[in-house]
Parts: structure tokens; sequence; C-alpha cells
């Protein structure tokens, strides 16, 4: 189970920073 919450947790980082990424840009 500790995969899939490491695997979870990066998935949600990754998430933040398309976000921040995309705010920055537009």
């Amino acid at each position: 189970m500790m995969w899939f919450f490491i695997f979870y947790r990066a998935r949600q980082d990754g998430a933040k920073l398309l976000v921040s990424l995309l705010v920055r840009f537009s």
C-alpha cells in the first residue's frame, strides 16, 4: 500500500506544479 500512497502523492504534486505553470504563463 505504500507504493500507492507515494504514487498518489506524486500525482498531487505534479498537478500542483502543472497548475502553477499554467497560472504563470497565462
